[in-house]
Formats: structure tokens, C-alpha cells, sequence
């Protein structure tokens, strides 16, 4: 009997399913050694696009939240620049009637926490020369005294003057002066229990006694939304002839307007040498230089700013823009800002 007929596996035919046979012809094209290139660029594309849309996901997402956590100072600050400062800020009534700038200028630094050591030289941050002669304890009556002026004064508004000028402390001069006030209750944190005394604030970055006045009639207007009509500055006696004659004087405010009350201790030994301290290094050189911008008293300027503080006011108080940057090249008093000023009428 003759052996049946064996097909070679060449010549047989193989029947499958369709959808199947499509299936690996489809993979044979991707899969084979010349187009493997196709699987890959299909690859490389699908993770390259889900990379872009995440990258871009997370991009949208920071500039929402960078928008939530600096945005607002960074656009009140570009309205303020383009448009009236009071669409910013939302006054109460009780500013309507305020025209009395009560200024507390600073002179260093309370550190402390317990208000029955307020006048120990340990609690606070001082300069060598200010040690050892009492001078916490007058600094505490300059701060009683402000205090006891805006409490009988209820158009008054108490501003504590004083920016961030010793690198030893993140707090500023003014700051630590309405804290001490506070923590010692001369001022009322509160009216009731649920309302807070309004009529104190801080001004946060005078370096000078120039700036303490100029400063804090911009601070003011930033609070009220108006400029004072009437100044009392509670300091030392010795600086009353500098803020009159001179600093009063450069910024043109009206005479009779402004009242200065000393106070300077009971050590007369100490001040003595103070008031000599004084003339040499505060009085003449602003009679030189009104506006505090050359040599020596910019240079102390830069000195008490350690932390590179730059004032607002330019935005907040624009009709005082020009004055605020209003340096003559000579210190002659013929030179004194003649621009328009709130309160020459």
C-alpha cells in the first residue's frame, strides 16, 4: 500500500479568524525590524503631548496661586499707581471727622515681653550712647504722653513713627513703641470686647526725624483719606527747635499749626550733653541740607536701613509725590520746594 501524500508545512494552507488575522498583520507591519520606527515616533509623541499638558496644567495653577498669595499688595499697588488710592481701602465713618496727626517719633527698639521691665536698658535695642542714662524711661513717657493726647482727642489720630532701623530686631521702631502701649494698657486695646481702639497706628519707615514728620502726615492721609490740618509731636525737648525752624519749615506747613511737647528726662547732666550732641550733628546739618539728602544725613539714612525698607507714599499720598523726591542740588533755603502742598490753602 503506497504511503499517503504528507504536505509540507510551505504548501499548506492555514484558515483563521479575520478580525484576528488583521490583527497580527497589523503588528507585523509595526513589529517588523524596518518599522520599528513607527511604534516608537507613536510612542515618543503620546508621552511628549501628556508631558506638555501636565507642564502646562502646573504652570496655570502656581500663576493662580502666585496671584492668591502676592497678588493683592502687587495689585493694589498697580491701582494705587493708575487710580485714586480709595478704591483700595474701605474707610468707616469715624475718619470723616479726624484732622489732628498726634506723631510719636522712635528712638530704638522694645524687645520685651514683661511691660513691668519697660525701662530696663535689657529689653530693649540700643545704640552704646543710649545706655546707661535713662533713656528708656523717657521714650516710655514720649509714648504715655501720645497715648494721653488721643484719648482726650477723639478727632485725633496717634501715629507711632519709626521704620526698621536695627538689625537685631524684625520689628520695626514704631511697632515695638505701639506694642509696649498695648502690653501696658496706657492704650485701650479695645472700646468694648469686641471693637478695637482705631485711632493708633504706626508709621513703619522714617529713618529720620524729617521722615517721622513727612512720613506720618502720609500716613495719616493714608488712614483718613484726608491730610491733617493741625500736628502735635510728642519728643525730646532739644529736638523742638529742629522740627520749627526747620523741618516744619521745608515742608511749608502753616505756622501756628504745629505744637511740639519736650520731654526729656530729669537726668539735666545727660541732656546737657545731649542738647550740645544735637545742635552739632542734627540742627546744623539740616540747616545745610533741609531735605536730609546729601553727605552726612543720607548716609545715616543708609545706615538705619538695614533691611532695605522702601516707603510707599508716593503711591498712597500722590500730592505729596514731588515733595517726597524734591532734593535740590544746593542746600540753600531759597531752594525749598515751592510745588502745590494739600495744605496751602
Amino acid at each position: 500500500m503506497l504511503p499517503s501524500p504528507i504536505l509540507s508545512r510551505r504548501n499548506r494552507t492555514v484558515y483563521s479568524h479575520p478580525r484576528r488575522s488583521a490583527l497580527r498583520n497589523l503588528l507585523g507591519v509595526l513589529l517588523t525590524r524596518s518599522r520599528v520606527t513607527n511604534l516608537g515616533l507613536v510612542f515618543l509623541s503620546s508621552v511628549t503631548a501628556t508631558s506638555l499638558l501636565l507642564n502646562l496644567f502646573h504652570y496655570l495653577d502656581n500663576t493662580a496661586a502666585s496671584a492668591n498669595s502676592l497678588g493683592t499688595d502687587t495689585l493694589a499697588y498697580q491701582l494705587s499707581d493708575e487710580n485714586d488710592d480709595s478704591q483700595n481701602v474701605i474707610r468707616e465713618s469715624w475718619t470723616e471727622s479726624m484732622d489732628h496727626l498726634i506723631i510719636v517719633p522712635g528712638h530704638a527698639i522694645w524687645k520685651g515681653v514683661d511691660p513691668e521691665k519697660r525701662t530696663q536698658d535689657s529689653e530693649w535695642i540700643l545704640e552704646p550712647f543710649q545706655k546707661g542714662v535713662g533713656k528708656t524711661r523717657v521714650f516710655w513717657e514720649h509714648i504715655v504722653a501720645g497715648t494721653e493726647l488721643a484719648l482726650e482727642d477723639e478727632r485725633s489720630l496717634l501715629v507711632f513713627s519709626g521704620g526698621q532701623t536695627r538689625p537685631g530686631s524684625t520689628y520695626t521702631e514704631a511697632q515695638s513703641y505701639f506694642r509696649l502701649a498695648l502690653a501696658t494698657k496706657v492704650l485701650p486695646s479695645a472700646y468694648s470686647s469686641t471693637r478695637l481702639f482705631r485711632r493708633a497706628t504706626t508709621e513703619d519707615y522714617a529713618l529720620d526725624s524729617y521722615q517721622n514728620l513727612i512720613f506720618s502726615i502720609a500716613r495719616f492721609h493714608e488712614v483718613t483719606g484726608r491730610y491733617p490740618t493741625w500736628i502735635t509731636i510728642v519728643g525730646y525737648a532739644m529736638k523742638k527747635r529742629r522740627f520749627e525752624e526747620l523741618h516744619g519749615r521745608a515742608i511749608r506747613w502753616p505756622e501756628g499749626k504745629l505744637e511740639y511737647i519736650g520731654i526729656d528726662g530729669d537726668q539735666k547732666h545727660v541732656m546737657d550733653e545731649a542738647k550740645k550732641g544735637e545742635f552739632t550733628n542734627a540742627y546744623l546739618p539740616y540747616k545745610k541740607d533741609a531735605y536730609g539728602c546729601h553727605s552726612i544725613l543720607a548716609s545715616k539714612r543708609i545706615a538705619r536701613n538695614p533691611f532695605f525698607r522702601f516707603h510707599p507714599y508716593w503711591a498712597s499720598a500722590k500730592e505729596l509725590r514731588e515733595l517726597l523726591e524734591w532734593c535740590p542740588d544746593d542746600s540753600g533755603w531759597d531752594l525749598v520746594y515751592r510745588g502745590r502742598l494739600p495744605w496751602d490753602h
